[in-house]
């Protein structure tokens, strides 16, 4: 990795801009972390963990904040006749605590086929902006749940897809 240090930029019409050293990235990316995996699950689980797309990320400062995200991820819930609603749960581990839920998407999306494994005609992006207030490494995990807590609905998620979470680190972010 190479590093460039500036102590003055010019302009075409010749004004500088001193630059001290001391000062940090006001408002910026600092680093981005991801994971790809090959997700293939068939369960009747009514909740899974989803635990090949765990994002692993160290703030460097404690007022910074996490978008954690997944890209599409194909999930498909089968319709026994309760048409139910499914979604994720995120859960975010600091240190060598354990997992906390810190949101819930419950209705991402609908069952609306008996062809499992084969219609995996839903799935779309999730993201979600986290505050951790830490500087010590955080764990985050996306989980799948169903709302029919009657019966267990057949359900796949992947498709032997590859799949990709992550992670960026925004210094200065600021909610509006």
């Amino acid at each position: 990795m190479s590093q460039l240090n500036v102590d003055t930029i010019g302009s075409q019409t010749g004004t500088t801009i001193a630059i001290d050293s001391s000062d940090t990235l006001l408002h910026g990316v600092l680093q981005v972390v991801y994971q790809q995996a090959t997700v293939s699950i068939i369960t009747d689980a009514i909740s899974l963990d989803i635990t090949g797309l765990d994002v692993t990320i160290t703030p460097k400062t404690t007022s910074s904040a996490i978008m954690i995200a997944c890209g599409y991820i194909p999930i498909q819930v089968e319709d026994r006749g309760s048409n139910p609603y499914w979604g994720l749960k995120l859960f975010r581990k600091i240190g060598s605590g354990s997992f906390s839920e810190i949101h819930e998407a419950g209705q991402w999306g609908r069952a609306d086929s008996s062809n499992l494994p084969t219609d995996f005609n839903n799935g779309a992006g999730y993201n979600f902006i986290d505050k951790p207030n830490t500087t010590s490494e955080c764990v985050y995990r996306f989980q799948y749940n169903c709302s029919d807590t009657g019966s267990a609905e057949n359900m796949g998620i992947g498709k032997g897809m590859t799949c990709l979470s992550y992670g960026i680190e925004f210094n200065g972010a600021t909610e509006v």
